[in-house]
């Protein structure tokens, strides 16, 4: 229940069976913070928009600035220096707002930080409240039909504003507006999704200073990154000459700058949460029994783009940054210059790792026998045999499977395969001591026994990395 008169709040808020006792202020000021009240979403509009807050207890109404002040004066107690610290930044975030005088900072990295975890009952709700707190224009909310829609004004009219939009937010994952030109867009800042990073951390994202404008295309920005294609052979044979190998799961995807030859790993952040959460190594293996090759396939597509986000934007380590992994395509809009830039399409977050120079090493050596085997007799056996079943069974995919598990000379032959692997790999550790250094620290002691698949499955993991031009505009869609 509240009374607000001359833009004064007067506030209930669970404290009417409690008198104002100094000696009690730290427990009032933390039942405050977290009661509903600070849980609600149009609650954040009714603290921020009135010059003076009070709160209502039992024998007398106390203004917020005076429940902070009398708890500053506690703040150098260790029992109070927490609650301090978490009811000041409370109170900063609310009057940041509408009162340019307060210590607080009106802008989308606070209004995001204040909405975390906040709720609201009809979701389009949301928009308005944003509108109002950002000093947009709100009837233009109102006026969009339907209203689930509004929410692609606000960001329109937030990239429009004085204020204007980090270039940044293209990195956030989570639930995107499905329309046209806000693909990358967020549905809601409300409960934001799990994610890899804590939400705390997205401020960082909101304050990156390079802005980002919008039309029909999506959002223009201007990042580094790579066009990503894997590296053909051109031998005669085909991609992965050894077929009936197994192929690996895909946990991430491996490319060399072109240029540099400086090695990259891309993670899926989906995959990385996906595995994070697995309880069992039941369930893990359930998950990548899926053969789900996302990365790998939009690779293969000779379409794909990488942006990546500045070292230092979002991430105090240089070697590690947010990215986008999509398909780009030059843009079909009439009326617009399709000259202009190029669009990619928001279907991957990653993220993006140099690798130090022992792990690199890994793959060095992984790249060097695989090319070697490629031309060895073996190989050049096995597919020939595997050609003239797949003649047998006049190309017919699914009874050449059949055709490969039952056929004694293939499955003989497919053994051969194995065993030149794991002759070439015995003889590699043997008398490489960094490769074998390397492989047991960067995944497990045990890897060593059967590191040897990794050979053949290179086959489909050697990709190559053309970066972008310096100058070059992408539509982030």
């Amino acid at each position: 229940m509240y009374r607000l008169a001359q833009h004064v709040l007067v506030l209930d808020a669970g404290l009417m069976a409690y008198d104002a006792l100094p000696q009690d202020l730290t427990e009032k000021l933390v039942r405050i913070f977290t009661s509903s009240w600070m849980r609600r979403l149009w609650t954040l509009q009714e603290g921020a928009l009135p010059s003076s807050i009070y709160f209502q207890f039992g024998d007398k109404a106390v203004s917020f600035n005076e429940l902070n002040y009398s708890i500053m004066e506690t703040s150098n107690s260790i029992r109070h220096l927490n609650a301090y610290n978490y009811v000041s930044k409370n109170f900063d975030s609310l009057k940041s707002f509408f009162h340019p005088n307060s210590p607080g900072v009106s802008n989308l990295a606070s209004l995001d930080e204040t909405l975390l975890y906040r709720s609201v009952s009809v979701p389009t709700d949301e928009a308005l409240c944003i509108g109002t707190l950002m000093h947009l224009d709100v009837s233009a909310i109102l006026k969009v039909e339907p209203k689930e829609d509004r929410m692609q004004k606000v960001w329109e009219l937030i990239a429009s504003s004085k204020e204007g939009i980090s270039s940044a937010v293209i990195f956030f994952d989570g639930p995107k507006i499905g329309a046209q030109g806000f693909r990358w867009a967020l549905q809601s800042l409300l409960t934001p999704p799990k994610s890899i990073f804590a939400p705390t951390t997205r401020r960082q994202i909101w304050e990156v200073k390079t802005r980002g404008t919008t039309d029909r295309r999506g959002l223009r920005v201007e990042y580094p990154g790579f066009r990503i294609f894997r590296k053909e052979h051109n031998d005669g044979k085909p991609r992965n000459p050894w077929p009936g190998m197994k192929r690996i799961g895909e946990s991430v995807l491996l490319f060399r700058d072109l240029k540099t030859a400086q090695w990259y790993e891309i993670g899926r952040k989906e995959y990385i949460l996906t595995i994070r959460e697995t309880k069992t190594e039941e369930e893990r293996l359930a998950y990548e029994k899926l053969s789900l090759f996302p990365l790998h396939d939009l690779a293969d597509s000779g379409e794909s783009v990488l942006l990546m986000s500045r070292p230092g934007d979002e991430t105090s380590r240089i070697d590690i940054v947010n990215g986008l992994f999509g398909p780009a395509a030059k843009p079909n809009i009439p009326d617009l210059d399709a000259n202009e830039g190029i669009t990619i399409r928001v279907e991957n977050h990653v993220i993006v790792s140099k690798l130090c120079p022992d792990k690199a090493y890994i793959f060095q050596i992984l790249d060097k026998l695989a090319l070697e085997l490629r031309s060895h007799p073996v190989t050049d056996k096995h597919l020939l045999l595997y050609n003239q079943l797949k003649k047998d069974c006049n190309d017919n995919s699914a009874i050449l499977a059949e055709r490969m598990k039952e056929d004694e000379g293939f499955k003989a032959s497919l053994e051969t395969v194995r065993q030149m692997f794991k002759d070439t790999m015995s003889e590699v550790i043997s008398h490489d001591e960094r490769f074998t250094k390397a492989v047991q620290t960067y995944y497990t002691k045990d890897t060593i026994d059967y590191v040897w698949v990794m050979i053949p499955d290179w086959s489909d993991n050697d990709y190559l990395g053309e970066a972008l031009e310096d100058d070059q505009v992408w539509f982030v869609d």
